[in-house]
């Protein structure tokens, strides 16, 4: 009977159709779920792919700015080992009847112009009578030794001869921390250790004596400039005047009731 067929047929399709139908949709949510985990795998690889990069890239940038940075210490440095070599100073020299001179220059030359200046040479080389926890109390000889030296540093028109010296010396302090950023007490400190003797003579005179020197006093204690002066009657003078950060000590933070 056909009818008979078709209906036992229909019931057939209808029983793998019933069958198939939850097969069909449980792959399709298999297939879904594995299709999601890849792709959330996929996003986590490149979310960590990309943070990789950002590291790397912020390493990249921090050792540029490093670089930069040692670059303009370089530079600055440069400028004032230049600056140093281009001084030149000649002392007189009087042999009987012929009359030299002996030329030094750099920070020989430094060393020369000072030595030559009897007053300031007497009074850079002589120690201080300071009292310990008492201050500096000159005699009247010593106050006029040292009226005599001030007026020696300004009759040898030091001003003048060391302009150049003291110009880029400020700039390189006023500049330091802009210039080279964080590190730039390190870059200082490395400054300031390479300066001679003679150097950190006519610093302190500066500082001392001049009008544009003292307006930078701050800055001098800022990064402890005269730390390595020697002792002797200018460090002397000038501890009784200048801040005690300028010698590159810390004034002790005082607290409630001390």
């Amino acid at each position: 009977n056909p009818h008979a067929n078709a209906g036992e047929l229909g019931q057939l399709g209808d029983f793998f159709g019933g069958m198939l139908n939850p097969l069909v949709s449980a792959l399709t949510l298999f297939v879904a779920i594995s299709v999601w985990r890849l792709q959330k795998d996929e996003l986590e690889l490149t979310r960590k792919e990309l943070e990789n990069s950002r590291l790397a890239m912020e390493e990249q940038a921090a050792t540029a700015e490093q670089q930069r940075q040692e670059q303009r210490v370089f530079d600055l440095l440069n400028v004032y080992y230049r600056t140093v070599d281009s001084i030149s100073f000649a002392r007189p020299q009087i042999n009987l009847d012929t009359k030299t001179s002996e030329k030094s220059e750099g920070k020989f030359g430094i060393s020369a112009w000072l030595e030559s200046s009897p007053s300031i040479g007497e009074f850079l080389e002589n120690r201080g009578s300071a009292i310990p926890g008492r201050g500096y109390n000159p005699k009247s000889d010593e106050i006029e030794h040292m009226d005599r030296m001030s007026n020696e540093w300004r009759d040898e028109r030091a001003r003048e001869y060391f302009d150049s010296y003291f110009r880029v010396v400020r700039y390189l302090l006023s500049e330091a921390q802009g210039l080279l950023g964080d590190q730039h007490d390190r870059y200082v400190a490395l400054f300031c250790a390479q300066l001679s003797r003679a150097e950190i003579f006519l610093l302190a005179l500066h500082l001392w004596v001049d009008p544009e020197g003292q307006e930078v006093r701050h800055l001098a204690g800022k990064y402890g400039l005269l730390k390595n002066l020697p002792e002797g009657d200018l460090r002397t003078e000038l501890e009784s005047d200048f801040p005690a950060d300028i010698f590159g000590n810390i004034s002790p933070v005082s607290t409630p009731g001390s």
